[in-house]
């Protein structure tokens, strides 16, 4: 059973707007994040979650919609953010690719 739900680029603009206290959490790397980020995301590479977990605690009871590239990465985020205490955990299944054609 997963510990997160699966959400689409097509949902997302209007789950943000009826969540407005939700955490974007974008997991790719810096250059990824500096080419391109949805608006309002907090940057954390994947590698580096977990070390810094104690900046987004305050999110542990709130939303949290975590995104990558594809959707392979935010995957392995919200397992990792679930072992840490995250509840309502969202992957952005498809990642943002289909943003950049």
């Amino acid at each position: 059973m997963n510990n997160y739900k699966n959400i689409y680029l097509a949902e997302l603009e209007d789950f943000l707007d009826e969540n407005a206290d939700a955490l974007l959490l974008d997991v790719r790397q810096e250059y990824e994040f500096q080419q391109f980020a949805l608006e309002g995301a907090k940057l954390i590479p994947l590698p580096e979650l977990e070390s810094r977990a104690l900046e987004i605690d305050k999110f542990k009871d709130k939303l949290v919609v975590v995104y990558c590239k594809a959707g392979v990465r935010s995957i392995y985020a919200c397992q990792i953010l679930h072992q840490l205490g995250f509840n309502n955990l969202y992957n952005l299944a498809d990642g943002v690719i289909g943003l950049y054609h």
